[in-house]
Parts: structure tokens; sequence; C-alpha cells
């Protein structure tokens, strides 16, 4: 939408996971990266007196944990989410499936948990398809995946949505369940909440700044609630009646 808005801007798109993402921007090999987190402080001192960085937070995602449609589970506490990652010695019939072993889902959870690695009872796939595929046929599979990919499916993951269900998290905050819907993203009730960041390491204004103030626009924020995630700054809604 933006490159329909500017004919003149030409964006080159690049899918990586997060850890071969931060070590682009590292290298200066891109100027521009949508990550679900800032830089840390570490990260942030490679630029330190060559660039400004600018961290735009523009969406809000959630973690949502899938299973097989014939499983018996609905439910998880995301404690025992941890004492599997945590624990190699860990004796549970369950199976912890994430995608790409660099990607941000393993990443959240390494820093969540204050590992570097993780139990037996977790599996890597190879990417997100992996991790549904694998889990809609094991039913002691539960699959960890952001809410995106079922929200707008590619045509190999669409066919196969109809053999998993999402489980319904437990919060800490009141000690209900819930499911990963807008309305308890947006009222937090949802425990797996992460924010999305445009981060532009141009140092200097353009295309990278224009790009992050489109996001944050509310032309940009609509686009985002469209496709399934909650915008940082919630569109306005006008009503207009007509008395006649």
């Amino acid at each position: 939408m933006f490159q329909f808005t500017y004919e003149n801007a030409k964006i080159t798109t690049v899918s990586k996971s997060e850890n071969e993402i931060i070590n682009l921007l590292l290298k200066d090999s891109v100027q521009l990266a949508v990550i679900p987190r800032k830089l840390t402080t570490n990260e942030l001192k490679h630029f330190e007196g060559k660039k400004v960085v600018n961290m735009t937070a523009f969406a809000k995602d959630a973690i949502i944990f899938v299973s097989n449609k014939e499983s018996n589970d609905s439910l998880i506490d995301v404690k025992m989410i941890f004492d599997l990652i945590k624990n190699p010695e860990a004796k549970s019939d369950k199976v912890i499936v994430f995608d790409n072993i660099n990607s941000s889902l393993v990443q959240f959870f390494k820093e969540k948990a204050g590992v570097d690695s993780f139990g037996k009872n977790v599996y890597f796939a190879k990417d997100t398809k992996e991790v549904i595929e694998y889990t809609s046929k094991n039913n002691k599979a539960i699959g960890v995946v952001g809410i995106n990919w079922l929200l707008q499916p590619n045509e190999e993951i669409s066919k196969l949505k109809e053999s998993i269900k999402s489980l319904k998290v437990l919060s800490d905050k009141d000690k209900n369940y819930y499911l990963p819907t807008q309305s308890n993203i947006a009222n937090g009730n949802y425990p797996l909440i992460r924010e999305l960041f445009i981060i532009d390491v141009q140092g200097k204004s353009g295309l990278g700044k224009g790009i992050a103030s489109y996001a944050a626009s509310e032309k940009g924020q609509r686009i985002v609630l469209k496709a399934g995630l909650f915008p940082v700054n919630q569109p306005t809604r006008e009503i207009i009646i007509n008395k006649n």
C-alpha cells in the first residue's frame, strides 16, 4: 500500500529469521527491519556515533498455541510450556513445536525462560507451515505460532487450518483462560502479546522514516487491524447520522 501510494518508492523485502535480520542490520546490509522487539542496549552500541536509530511500534501480535483438532486439550498454562523448555529431564508425552531455531518466537521463549537451550520435549520444524503440518498429524504436539499466520495464511497453511485448533491460555492476572482474539489483545487479557517494531537505521530522513510514519498513521493502523493484528494507535471511527 505504501508503494501504491508513493509510486517512486521501491522496497525490496527479504524474509529471514530474527537472528539473521539482526545480523544484517549490524553489518549494514539492510537499512530497515520489522521485528517483534526493540534493539537491545548492546545492539544499539553498534550504531553509536554512526547513525540515529529510530524504532517505531506499529502493531501488537499474539503468540498462540495450536493442537490437533482431535486432541483433548483445549486449555493451556504457559508455565507448563516453560517447564518443558527449561527441564531437559521433564517427563511428559507433550511435544512443543517451534518454527526455525533462530526465529523470533524461539528467542522470545529463551528470554522469558532464562535459558540458552531447550529440553528434549521441544522440536524445531523448518518453518511455520511445517509446525502446522506436524501438529495437525500428532495428538500430543502443541505448536507455537504467531497469530497472523492463521488470520492471513498462505495457500498451504490455509489447507491445514481445518485440522488444528487454538488453545485458551491461562492469564496470571485473573486466572481465567482466554483465546487470542483482537478484543483480548486490545484489553490485555491475553497473556502472550508482543509489539512489532519498524527499525530504521538509515540515520537520516528518507524512505525508512516514511514507511514507519505511514505504518503508524491512521491509514497504516487500519491496514494492521484488517490483517488481524491489533494497532498500537486505535483508528478513529466516525458515524454520521442522517436525520432525513
